[in-house]
């Protein structure tokens, strides 16, 4: 587990000390001051790559929002069905439905994506806002919608399972009905 979701912070601490140290070495013209300026500069570098290497809970689920919408998207109902946990029955008929009754076009973009890990690594509440063109059949097309979402996960069997969906109001936050 990282202890950050980014390697800036670190790195700019490293940074804060490689100016201090180089102050210093300009004060007293130290050679240890130099070694350490070479090797927190190596150890800020060390930490790009150590933080590529490690991926969060958080940065998981992301990446199973960004998948799990892209399925929905494409229509692909295997693939959004397995995001969701097999019992939560509810919801995987309101994908199904919804499926049928909306085509989302190719100008998704998830954004403003905000995750809580919650219950010691097991459970997880996210907030994201999908924007796209859609068309609802019998309606035709209803131009670039904007949507904002709240979805609690359960981590089963070393995944991320969607267990409730809680569609919110764009502006206020507050929550609404799936399909309005």
């Amino acid at each position: 587990m990282w202890f950050t979701e980014t390697a800036w912070p670190p790195v700019l601490i490293c940074l804060v000390a490689v100016v201090l140290l180089l102050a210093a070495w300009m004060k007293r013209q130290r050679v240890g001051y130099l070694v350490g300026i070479v090797v927190l500069v190596f150890v800020a570098g060390g930490l790009f790559v150590v933080e590529a290497r490690i991926v969060t809970d958080a940065e998981r689920l992301e990446a199973d929002i960004v998948d799990w919408t892209a399925a929905f998207q494409r229509e692909d109902v295997d693939g959004t069905l397995s995001y969701i946990a097999p019992q939560a029955a509810a919801i995987r008929a309101i994908a199904l439905a919804a499926m049928d009754l909306v085509d989302v076009q190719d100008d998704l973009r998830i954004t403003d994506v905000q995750i809580t890990i919650k219950n010691e690594g097991t459970r997880a509440v996210s907030r994201f806002r999908a924007n796209a063109t859609v068309d609802v059949k019998g309606y035709g097309n209803q131009g670039r919608r904007p949507s904002y979402w709240e979805v609690t996960w359960q981590k089963q069997a070393e995944q991320w399972k969607v267990i409730r969906v809680v569609r919110l109001n764009v502006v206020t936050g507050e929550p609404i009905g799936i399909l309005q």
